[in-house]
């Protein structure tokens, strides 16, 4: 039987947005069944190590419904097993009572139905009775530079590689110049020479 962990997607959905930076320990419940639920027009809270959709918020009427893929009653799951458990089903319960406002803003990647997954700031979808306005902004881990992929390292590194190829390449060819005036001036000298010498025996 495949164990999943959960993951939150957007930490500052009012449901996770309690736990802070420890929203990372609801990946510590252990999941060995799951159902597959799938809602296009619900925004994805959470999702499974395995990639299924594990928590959606979708709006029913004039309220909000939030939907686990999984049971609360520690038989699927050991979630009720975790300091988390409480927290979550307080926090789950005031937000489909009403008791927090609806998101504001989405990331890029987690935009619900409707709405273009592009930055900026767009109406809701046209469900949506008030029409309010939401930001979709970028996700800021994306600007993390320890996410640079092996493949983009290597071209770097190949670039600065040839840069240093090509200043290795002027300064031997200016040096290889200056030698070329060194032999034009031996040169030089050797005519004068040979024209003080003629001048000599024909005087």
């Amino acid at each position: 039987m495949q164990v999943r962990s959960l993951a939150p997607a957007d930490v500052r959905h009012p449901v996770f947005q309690m736990f802070g930076s420890g929203a990372s320990a609801l990946g510590l419940v252990q999941f060995h069944r799951v159902a597959a639920i799938r809602a296009p027009d619900c925004q994805t809270l959470g999702r499974f190590t395995t990639g299924e959709a594990a928590l959606i918020d979708c709006a029913v009427g004039e309220g909000r419904a939030l939907i686990l893929a999984s049971d609360l009653d520690n038989r699927w799951n050991d979630f009720p097993l975790h300091a988390t458990f409480v927290p979550f089903v307080q926090e789950a319960l005031r937000y489909v009572g009403g008791a927090h406002p609806r998101p504001s803003e989405y990331l890029v990647g987690e935009v619900p139905a409707g709405l273009q997954p592009v930055p900026g700031v767009y109406p809701l979808a046209a469900a949506d009775a008030d029409r309010r306005l939401v930001a979709v902004n970028v996700d800021p881990a994306e600007s993390n530079p320890a996410r640079l992929t092996e493949e983009f390292q290597t071209v770097v590194t190949r670039l600065k590689d040839t840069a240093e190829a090509d200043r290795r390449v002027e300064a031997r060819e200016r040096e290889d110049s200056q030698h070329i005036w060194r032999y034009l001036l031996a040169v030089m000298i050797a005519m004068l020479i040979v024209e003080s010498v003629v001048a000599t025996r024909t005087a």
